[in-house]
């Protein structure tokens, strides 16, 4: 029995997003926040985003640390006894750390979710960072940074970086074993600030809630400063470099890392040059993955990427695969990039992606707790609710010239 990926269903278009306009709420000095309810879950989610992320320090590796060991306990009470109190309300509380963002994230049960916040703000404000806990993540930290060192899709990102920021840009600023190993409680303590109460801040509750939980949250937070801290200077030097190759041990793969950074993206532009890249190398039907994958076998895969760090935006095309293989794979590529600038897109593939892309940012607003992803970008990225009420449309919109044009 065989497939023919060419046939299918019958595609239904999207015209709408599910996107309610939550507006903004004052909950309280220098705070804000947004609320999007549901009913009858029983289950919510208190999302607290720091602006800034790891391009506010030098020693990324310390905020990532810091983060990771908040609740790691004291003299008086274990990181083990803090879990079990959340164990026992049926909580949990997670921190991420991302170049233009630290979330914290708590969730729990509706009637747990004060509990919840409590356990933070009463262990995170005491932490005490133990030897014992520092020492057990110094540890995994090192055993799984040495694992990526070994491979070669670590080296070809961070080279990549390296080659079109500059080594001294928050972006290339790479983490070695000594770094993680010489962390000390002194320097933990310094990075503990950033999560604590009085840090710039702002709210994404999610749930079965309503806007006085949400204000009792607040206030159970306290006051917030409203003077951000200045990041670092940071400066982008790219290097006149062009290709670069990097040997590493008990491997015939290559890891293959094309990439362009400060791409100029208008608003406008955005969701054709989003179209752009999916139809290049954003999904499976892409370009790049029939030619180089279905058509040569050279391959497993292979994708392109549009990504945006807080300032600008970085183009990239990435693939694994055999180190004779490496240059037959960019003269392909090459071959891709030519097609888009020279030919104009046939209808049929144009609204086969257009479909594609519609269909999966509808599946991305489903739910309430994927609101706060969308409302905590678009905070951080000054935007208003049109930024994704105008998506849809102007993804059908897009003309196969103006795809020309932006390639």
């Amino acid at each position: 029995m065989s497939i023919d990926r060419k046939k299918g269903p019958a595609g239904i278009t999207i015209g709408t997003l599910n996107f309610p306009h939550a507006p903004e709420l004052d909950l309280g000095p220098g705070l804000k926040g947004w609320l999007y309810p549901t009913k009858e879950t029983g289950v919510a989610r208190l999302y607290i985003v720091f602006p800034g992320g790891t391009k506010r320090v030098k020693e990324s590796w310390i905020l990532r640390a810091a983060a990771h060991l908040q609740l790691s306990g004291n003299s008086a009470v274990s990181a083990l006894q803090i879990m079990e109190q959340l164990e026992a309300i049926g909580a949990s509380i997670d921190i991420q750390v991302e170049s233009r963002y630290v979330q914290l994230v708590i969730s729990a049960q509706t009637r747990h979710l004060h509990a919840a916040l409590d356990i933070w703000l009463k262990y995170s404000a005491g932490v005490g960072f133990p030897q014992k806990e520092v020492e057990v993540y110094k540890a995994g930290a090192v055993s799984d940074l040495q694992i990526r060192q070994s491979t070669p899709k670590y080296w070809s990102h961070r080279l990549l970086m390296q080659s079109i920021c500059g080594s001294e840009h928050y972006l290339s600023n790479y983490t070695e074993v000594s770094d993680i190993q010489g962390i000390s409680a002194d320097q933990l303590h310094s990075y503990s600030s950033l999560f604590l109460d009085k840090q710039p801040c702002f709210m994404i509750l999610c749930g079965d809630v309503d806007e006085a939980v949400f204000t009792q949250l607040a206030h159970q937070w306290g006051p917030v400063s409203l003077d951000i801290t200045e990041p670092p200077i940071w400066t982008k030097k790219p290097s006149e470099q062009r290709h670069i190759e990097h040997p590493v041990a008990n491997t015939n793969q290559v890891s293959l890392s094309l990439g362009k950074s400060g791409v100029v993206v208008h608003d406008s532009d955005y969701c054709a040059l989003w179209l752009l890249n999916t139809l290049l190398g954003g999904f499976f039907g892409s370009r790049l993955m029939k030619n180089i994958r279905e058509e040569r076998g050279l391959t497993y895969g292979i994708h392109s990427s549009l990504v945006n760090h807080g300032d600008e935006y970085h183009w990239y095309i990435h693939s694994e695969i055999k180190a004779g293989n490496a240059e037959l794979v960019i003269k392909e590529i090459k071959h891709e990039l030519n097609r888009l600038m020279n030919d104009c897109t046939q209808p049929d593939e144009l609204n086969k992606v257009k479909q594609y892309l519609c269909g999966n940012l509808k599946m991305s607003f489903d739910g309430p707790f994927n609101m706060a992803g969308k409302r905590r970008d678009l905070t951080l990225f000054g935007r208003d609710y049109n930024f994704y009420d105008r998506a849809i449309e102007s993804i059908h919109n897009v003309e196969a010239g103006h795809i020309q044009e932006l390639a």
